[in-house]
């Protein structure tokens, strides 16, 4: 989008570098038996760790000064489509990892349930896309139910270790998610404004990098073999998160603008002239 062009090159440019600068990181400055900064390389870790701090309040800066328009969502695309459909699967294992953890309790239940719902909605999303079947609006309310339960059972998981950098980048990415999530929904179904499109454009941005960086060191170093070595959280890492960050990017590129209101704007001008 043209009046968002500022926001999608300082991404373009800085996010490749940064999530560079993660795996590093990850590999080369965090001990992985405590989870901390090595040492000796604690001021350069740290500064890294405060760039992904920083970029999300540089793309809000961007966007909050620049032109805001409204933006609708695509109502046909084979790119958005697949997408949904591939979201919609990594829902579906995450359901079924949380199932075969059900003895942890209640929570974990309804975790599973909520990402199932979930994987239901964007796959119907990604129908409703590619052929002439028509979503259901409502449904759009599933993936922030299980944005905030996930949230909820991560922030659990890490209380008492939340000086671990790790964490820290899971929780703050999870946030990022479920408030994406949120407002992509009010797009989808047509109930956004201005400043909620400008919103979508640097949070969902923020949100593509921060899944980045969460997910991709220990993806990497499970496939290299070196998980033990180099991943302080032995935990599998949901694919959800990684695929959501391809998608919000897909979304994000193809909103488009929504004329509807300058033709409005228009109507009522030429009434007034009359």
């Amino acid at each position: 989008m043209k009046n968002y062009r500022s926001s999608m090159i300082a991404f373009y440019t800085f996010a490749p570098l940064l999530i560079i600068a993660r795996i590093i990181q990850q590999f080369l400055l965090i001990d992985s038996k405590t989870g901390f900064y090595v040492t000796e390389f604690k001021g350069i870790a740290a500064v890294i760790s405060w760039l992904f701090v920083a970029f999300p309040l540089i793309l809000i800066l961007i966007t909050a000064l620049g032109t805001k328009v409204k933006v609708v969502a695509p109502t046909r695309s084979l790119p958005l489509g697949y997408a949904s459909f591939a979201l919609g699967a990594a829902l579906f294992f995450d359901s079924a990892v949380s199932l075969s953890n059900a003895a942890k309790g209640g929570l974990t239940i309804a975790l599973a349930i909520s990402a199932f719902v979930a994987a239901i909605c964007f796959i119907w999303h990604g129908l409703s896309l590619v052929t002439d079947i028509k979503f259901v609006n409502a449904m759009m309310i599933f993936p922030v139910v299980w944005g905030l339960i996930n949230l909820i059972v991560q922030f659990i998981r890490c209380t008492g270790q939340s000086a671990i950098i790790d964490y820290k980048i899971s929780i703050v990415t999870l946030c990022f998610v479920l408030y994406s999530m949120l407002t992509q929904s009010k797009i989808i179904v047509g109930k956004s404004s201005k400043n909620q499109s400008a919103i979508m454009l640097s949070v969902g941005l923020s949100t593509a990098l921060l899944c980045m960086i969460d997910t991709l060191p220990t993806f990497i170093a499970t496939i290299i073999g070196q998980a033990n070595n180099l991943i302080h959280d032995k935990s599998i890492v949901s694919p959800t998160v990684f695929i959501y960050g391809i998608y919000i990017l897909i979304f994000i590129h193809l909103l488009k603008k929504d004329d509807s209101a300058n033709e409005e704007n228009n109507e009522t001008t030429d009434d007034t002239a009359e």
